[in-house]
């Protein structure tokens, strides 16, 4: 089947959806946009400040511990750096984390370990063959109620425990 042919002279009614709007932005009206959502205000205004504040002042309690506690380790690391200048946090952490390391591998590589008896503490010699006065000497004690304890709850009968100090590396 031909589509039918058309002549020029021949107008048809604009019924079609694609001829209902004008393809130019001139021919219609403006729309107006959309107001810009502000954004919602709780009743009470004051209540509102208070919440912001304790939030603020939980924000600063929090920051100045986790400052303080890296301050603290800070001051049980051994120190490579200039007294004056302060290590970053990030700079901290790896620093304590090569330490640990370091530690581990000295416990790890030294050939005599102490297992005397229990009433003494344990001890690590280790020396080097290029100089066999230099040594070094590593010992450890740990007594109990100055680093925490161990107690049974009356309640639940489950073991809980409690520390009070960490084990700071003596030099």
């Amino acid at each position: 089947m031909q589509p039918p042919f058309y002549s020029p002279s021949y107008s048809a009614p604009l019924s079609s959806p694609c001829f209902e709007r004008s393809p130019f932005p001139a021919d219609y009206p403006e729309t107006p946009s959309p107001e810009p959502k502000k954004p919602r205000r709780p009743k009470d205004q004051r209540a509102a400040v208070r919440q912001r504040k304790a939030a603020n002042e939980r924000e600063r309690r929090r920051m100045f511990s986790i400052n303080k506690g890296f301050d603290r380790l800070r001051d049980r690391l051994p120190m490579h750096m200039p007294i004056d200048k302060k290590l970053s946090k990030v700079d901290t952490l790896k620093t304590a984390i090569e330490y640990i390391h370091q530690l581990h591998a000295m416990i790890a590589d030294a050939p005599n370990v102490s297992t005397a008896q229990p009433s003494h503490n344990p001890c690590i010699t280790i020396s080097t063959q290029d100089d066999p006065c230099a040594k070094l000497t590593i010992s450890w004690h740990r007594k109990p109620m100055e680093y925490g304890s161990a107690f049974r709850d009356q309640m639940t009968g489950a073991t809980k425990a409690s520390c009070s100090k960490v084990w700071i590396p003596g030099v």
